[in-house]
């Protein structure tokens, strides 16, 4: 990617906490435009990743650059008008109202968002008079929420976002995300929802024992995994002619059922189609078998 077209730039990035734990030369850029799933089992290195790009903690080695400037705990106080940062802990003072909290984010970062965090709220059906330690888990995240986009900041780090959120704010959530990604911002999103993951992320990064292992679109990852074809009453000629031009070994038999699961799906469908044979469903892979493939 080219650098003047980079809002965030990983670089040889290294966090040894000792006993292979930590995040170990982990490179990534990221452009405008883009909304990329980072993803990962528990412990894995994601929010040691998070942290140091937020500049919470430093790294060991390696350099962090946010519009071309290189990510300090000064620097990442300094760039807060161009970055929306959520946490998976809530970071909020319990003690002030929602509308306090993002009074005092407008201070912080000086610039005037009372339009827009009102009617974030609104549409969140959030009442900004509470004050936090008086809100539900759903509602601190709301809040949270509502501080990391309401200045349209170019660009968005989120660590379980949704996590507490019903199913209509969640969506709504997601089209937020979208919607400043289609005005230029890049997101980076963490999640352990990885249906949510495949939904909007045109991109995934998974990170394995502190190590980048992937590092591709959605679509590729998708398209190398293997397909699931169901066959009602197939005749063995038919089953003969997949197993042996395609190669497929993994076939299982339910009933008056045949199960074959092979990545040679366009194969599969031709042969069907020569044989006339139309009673067939086809299950697509999901980013949880790509996840499970990798992890498990």
């Amino acid at each position: 990617m080219d650098k003047q077209s980079t809002l965030l730039e990983v670089t040889n990035l290294t966090k040894d906490f000792g006993n292979s734990k930590g995040i170990f030369d982990v490179n990534f850029s990221a452009g405008p435009g883009e909304i990329i799933g980072f993803v990962g089992p528990n412990g894995a290195g994601k929010s040691t990743t998070i942290n140091i790009l937020t500049g919470l903690i430093s790294a060991d080695s390696g350099n962090v650059e946010i519009l071309n400037t290189s990510v300090t705990p000064t620097s990442a106080h300094q760039l807060m008008k161009q970055l929306g940062i959520m946490y998976s802990e809530s970071t909020l003072d319990e003690s002030k109202t929602a509308a306090q909290v993002f009074k005092d984010t407008e201070r912080l970062i000086g610039k005037d968002c009372s339009e827009a965090w009102q009617s974030i709220a609104k549409q969140f059906e959030l009442d900004i008079t509470k004050r936090i330690k008086k809100l539900s888990l759903g509602n601190k995240k709301k809040v949270a929420a509502i501080r990391a986009l309401m200045h349209k900041p170019e660009l968005i780090i989120m660590d379980e976002p949704t996590s507490g959120l019903d199913p209509i704010i969640k969506d709504g959530f997601m089209n937020m995300l979208r919607s400043a990604a289609n005005q230029g911002a890049t997101v980076l999103l963490s999640s352990h929802d990885l249906s949510e993951v495949q939904h909007i992320c045109t991109r995934i990064i998974m990170i394995k024992n502190g190590k980048i292992i992937i590092d591709d679109t959605t679509s590729d990852i998708l398209g190398k995994l293997q397909r699931r074809f169901r066959l009602i009453k197939p005749d063995k000629a038919l089953v003969d002619a997949i197993t042996k031009q395609t190669g497929a070994e993994d076939v299982q038999t339910s009933d008056d059922q045949l199960i074959i699961h092979t990545s040679e799906y366009q194969k599969v469908i031709e042969i069907m189609e020569k044989a006339k044979f139309y009673d067939y469903f086809i299950e697509q892979p999901s980013l949880e078998d790509a996840f499970k493939e990798k992890y498990v």
